[in-house]
């Protein structure tokens, strides 16, 4: 089953980079791309301060989901958080090393 891509302006894309979108959905089941503290220009948001970090990142999740017909609220049946794709980011770009 191919999946339909969402984009949302106005968060941090790596689009150019890596040619990811940030949601890919297939069916009723959203898969959300990696989100991180970068405003839309590529700057640290909250630099030194994770609670302003993770407030920025769920509310781009928040904002994905809503872009992909769906949001924060209602009924999910999980939640699957996939790590170890430092590698493939590590030659095409990726996330500034210090976020923190």
């Amino acid at each position: 089953m191919r999946g339909t891509a969402t984009n949302v302006e106005g968060i941090f894309s790596y689009k150019d980079n890596l040619m990811i979108s940030h949601a890919v959905r297939t069916g009723d089941t959203i898969h959300i791309s990696g989100q991180v503290a970068l405003d839309p220009d590529g700057n640290v948001v909250g630099k030194g301060d994770v609670e302003a970090q993770a407030e920025y990142i769920w509310g781009n999740v928040e904002k994905v989901l809503e872009a992909s017909g769906s949001g924060l609220g209602g009924d999910r049946q999980g939640v699957s958080v996939r790590r170890g794709h430092r590698e493939r980011c590590r030659d095409g770009g990726g996330a500034p090393a210090d976020l923190s």
